[in-house]
């Protein structure tokens, strides 16, 4: 294991601390958002990526990781979330039919046809 590696798993918290450690034993692999200190000494928000690499008998040769930034990535996520829950209750409270399709293509992208995701409850009446 290399010292990158054990100063991130030093430095993170327990639960994560625990996940690694459980999928070191069992040789699955890992992977966590959390925050990191930057080379410029501010904390971002980072995705990691842990897998081992397996000789041909199966065992762990050695593990290799990759980290990158998703700053934004959580606010994106609620603010998602936010735009959901407005449109459904838009949707909900209208008194109008309301009916969700989704287009069912071809292998060249063409619509061939649709089918319902979802309708509100004066579509259903």
């Amino acid at each position: 294991m290399s010292a990158g590696l054990i100063c991130f798993i030093l430095t993170i918290i327990s639960g994560l601390r625990y996940n690694w450690t459980e999928a070191l034993a069992k040789g699955t692999r890992y992977e966590c958002e959390c925050r990191l200190r930057s080379h410029d000494g501010a904390y971002r928000d980072f995705r990691v990526r842990v897998v081992p690499v397996r000789e041909p008998d199966g065992s762990i040769r050695e593990w290799i990781g990759q980290c990158w930034g998703c700053d934004g990535t959580q606010a994106g996520a609620g603010a998602t979330r936010q735009s959901e829950a407005r449109f459904r209750a838009a949707v909900e409270g209208s008194g109008d039919a309301f009916l969700l399709l989704e287009g069912v293509r071809d292998s060249a992208g063409t619509i061939l046809d649709f089918v319902c995701v979802d309708a509100n409850h004066c579509w259903t009446k």
